[in-house]
């Protein structure tokens, strides 16, 4: 597969893990060299340590054009399932937040994990996406089955945070 030297294909693709966990369902039990298996792979799975992208699954059909409807960012990249209309929307972001690892050395900015829950939160709520969705298995936007639209674009923290109502935090 021949992907551009930049945009959003190749900032995807970088992202992945060098071996990710793949499938043809969202069961997971293959491990591959994501260059061998970024076409076959149905369904991927994105690196556990950081969050690159803002995930929403969204399996409400009325939602597929809710940004068109309303004043919303498009999505970096959207996932569309011809078959019944279910969808991923990912936003990426301009910084990656980094999640804690034990026995790990990397300093993390535990507000910035807690910004970044708040906003993704916020965001499923308005797109009316799946609560269960735990960024375990995506679909690979690469497949054949999925129809993908691309938009080069990467969004701040702050500024998705604009078009949605953040709740405080309980504890």
């Amino acid at each position: 597969m021949e992907l551009p030297p930049d945009g959003p294909q190749r900032r995807f693709y970088d992202h992945l893990s060098p071996r990710p966990r793949w499938g043809f369902s969202k069961e997971l039990y293959n491990f591959g060299k994501k260059e061998n298996i970024i076409e076959r792979a149905k369904y991927i799975q994105l690196p556990n340590n950081k969050r690159q992208y803002i995930i929403i699954d969204v399996d409400d059909p009325e939602m597929i054009d809710i940004w068109d409807r309303e004043v919303l960012p498009n999505p970096t990249i959207r996932i569309l399932n011809p078959a019944n209309n279910h969808q991923q929307l990912l936003f990426e972001l301009e910084n990656k937040i980094i999640l804690p690892i034990i026995n790990s050395t990397i300093k993390i900015s535990f507000k910035a994990i807690n910004y970044f829950s708040s906003v993704s939160e916020a965001m499923r709520e308005k797109f009316n996406g799946d609560p269960g969705y735990s960024y375990g298995a995506m679909k690979n936007p690469f497949h054949k089955d999925w129809c993908v639209s691309w938009h080069d674009e990467r969004y701040d923290l702050n500024y998705l945070s604009d078009f949605i109502d953040l709740k405080p935090k309980h504890f």
